[in-house]
């Protein structure tokens, strides 16, 4: 996730890209995300993930700027573009081309925040992602609440069934992640586990 240094503390993304997006610069900030990304895993065999919003995706500019940077990054399979779910999409089929072109490369395809916003199993069925990554908001509820955990044992059976690898996000806590595991999740992401690192 890209922060910004305003000179005495970094800003996370709700405090300027809602904003940003409104400007013409917002393209540019996608770009340099890239670029960044692409320079600091250059040299390695880690797997990272970036944030791509429709807008991105919808936009020639961006996917040619983003494509050229894949066609010169050494290891795309270590690549990973998350989409928001919570972002509705009008035209499926410009963001259905981009994955299946970004695809041929490698690159894996994963559907961010699922459980929020417009949440229904047709974005999967129509987008196929590879990896399906859950809402805090379903997941900080499954060890108290009955109706979180059988939602999200409902979409971690249609998931596996469907070839996606699941991740819990906002795991703060050891029930969270013993409930995870009790239903199959793939792997985890939160507080509990490990916090942000200001440095890769």
């Amino acid at each position: 996730l890209v922060r910004l240094f305003d000179g005495k503390k970094y800003l996370t993304p709700f405090h300027f890209l809602p904003y940003a997006k409104k400007t013409k610069y917002y393209f540019e900030i996608t770009k340099v995300v890239i670029t960044k990304s692409f320079q600091t895993f250059r040299n390695t065999n880690s797997k990272f993930s970036i944030n791509l919003s429709v807008d991105d995706i919808t936009n020639r500019e961006v996917t040619d700027f983003i494509e050229n940077a894949i066609k010169n990054f050494p290891r795309p399979e270590n690549i990973t573009f998350e989409l928001l779910e919570s972002e509705q999409i009008e035209n499926f089929d410009e963001i259905k081309n981009f994955i299946e072109h970004v695809r041929k490369y490698g690159v894996k395809i994963a559907i961010d925040d699922f459980g929020s916003g417009y949440s229904n199993f047709s974005y999967l069925v129509q987008l196929k992602p590879d990896i399906l990554k859950l809402d805090g908001s379903l997941i900080k509820g499954i060890a108290s609440d009955e109706s979180s955990y059988l939602i999200t044992k409902l979409i971690v059976e249609f998931a596996h069934k469907s070839g996606f690898t699941v991740i819990a996000e906002f795991v703060d806590s050891e029930e969270i992640l013993n409930k995870g595991i009790e239903l199959g999740i793939d792997s985890f992401q939160g507080f509990y586990l490990a916090k942000p690192s200001k440095d890769v």
